[in-house]
């Protein structure tokens, strides 16, 4: 059988006020958590692309786990 790893590209990275993440498959959920592992940011844009708000959140480095019907995949994003 044909497997289709999950595809996801983020921009810009690092980024100042907010992230970009395109994918070729549908992105049913993005939830960004802190370095501590705390939930700062969760959205379902049910789109092949999604746009994160980052101005709310402090410069540093936070991880994105990103759910598409294809599978899912944990991103490192840096805030600067």
């Amino acid at each position: 059988e044909d497997f289709e790893a999950a595809a996801f590209n983020v921009f810009p990275n690092p980024a100042t006020d907010a992230w970009n993440i395109s994918s070729s498959s549908t992105i049913t959920n993005v939830a960004v958590f802190d370095i501590l592992g705390k939930q700062v940011i969760s959205i379902t844009p049910d789109s092949n692309e999604a746009t994160l708000n980052a101005n709310s959140l402090r410069t540093g480095v936070y991880f994105a786990r990103i759910d598409g019907v294809n599978g899912s995949k944990t991103i490192k994003l840096v805030k600067e």
